[in-house]
């Protein structure tokens, strides 16, 4: 047995409070001399014996209980090894959405810093709390989960340098396929202690098509996949931006052939479908990159409003 916050266990000093108290306060009986007795009753001695054991036994409950108090605060983690090869103490999956939301400024944290900043240091806590029999899965997600290992691993400190390589991409978010496997990992994991760490913004777009309205609109809870979640804590860490106004290209649609754009001909163009949510109306500027290259295809400017849609031609292979 470990304890993963062994500096409670200096609570168990507190359960000899009952005991101090009990010794300070025991009445002691008090001699009376009675110039005659026929007037006392007979004293029970049964009834005396009885009054002591229940006594004893309460001051025996609140010391346990005190006692019980200062294990739980210390989390005591088993190994999950009964009848079977060994296994960890305590098994961790960590979710850390790394989608485009999650470069936005925090709200409250350090200046400069992103969400992602912040999802950072939470799992820079959680490492330093975890033990040399714990095991953790990270894993960063946007569109699709990405673990850092196949399976929960005790080497911290590979973990450790994964987080530094965590950086918000452009990506939208699935949450569900994030959560599947989260769950598939804690299922698998033969440690009575398990836990899953979800870090996000949590946007409402990436709860899934699964999930949506008859009018497809997003919906406001997710129904979460099957899992050992009666088996499980599950601690969910919401990041929360400096600001809520998003916008995001929503649509792409690519029409070949010599198209004007903004008085200027490109081999073709890319209609894109802009989403504002309540961000500051103007012109936000678009670039259409190829995959694996920095060089910019084409670029432009989309004119939106603080709140909708709004569709725009964008020359892509300008001649």
């Amino acid at each position: 047995m470990s304890f993963l916050n062994p500096l409670f266990l200096f609570g168990l000093l507190a359960a000899a409070i009952p005991v101090v108290i009990h010794l300070f306060t025991r009445r002691r009986p008090k001699e009376i001399r009675f110039p005659s007795l026929e007037f006392l009753s007979e004293v029970n001695q049964s009834e005396i014996r009885r009054l002591r054991i229940k006594q004893w036994l309460l001051l025996l409950l609140r010391t346990l209980a005190i006692a019980a108090i200062a294990l739980a605060m210390s989390r005591p983690a088993l190994r999950g090894s009964v009848g079977f090869a060994g296994g960890a103490a305590t098994s961790v999956a960590v979710l850390v959405d790394r989608s485009g939301s999650m470069g936005a400024s925090a709200g409250g944290g350090a200046r400069g810093a992103t969400l992602l900043d912040e999802a950072r240091r939470v799992v820079e806590d959680l490492l330093g709390s975890l033990g040399p029999q714990d095991e953790i899965l990270l894993v960063p997600y946007d569109r699709t989960p990405q673990p850092v290992t196949p399976r929960p691993s005790s080497d911290l400190s590979r973990v450790r340098a994964a987080i530094q390589g965590i950086a918000a991409g452009s990506a939208t978010t699935d949450h569900e396929s994030a959560l599947a496997l989260a769950a598939r990992s804690l299922g698998e994991s033969r440690a009575l202690n398990r836990e899953l760490f979800w870090i996000s913004d949590f946007q409402r777009t990436g709860l899934g098509a699964a999930g949506k309205t008859e009018r497809g609109s997003p919906p406001d809870r997710l129904v979460p996949p099957n899992g050992p979640w009666n088996e499980a804590r599950v601690f969910v860490i919401p990041m929360n931006p400096a600001s809520r106004a998003n916008a995001t290209t929503s649509d792409a649609l690519l029409a070949p052939g010599d198209v004007e754009t903004s008085g200027s001909t490109a081999a073709a163009a890319l209609s894109v479908t802009v989403s504002s949510f309540d961000a500051p109306a103007g012109d936000l500027a678009v670039e259409v990159r190829e995959v694996g290259t920095s060089e910019p295809l084409g670029r432009g400017f989309v004119s939106i409003p603080a709140r909708g849609e709004v569709e725009a031609a964008l020359g892509v292979g300008r001649q």
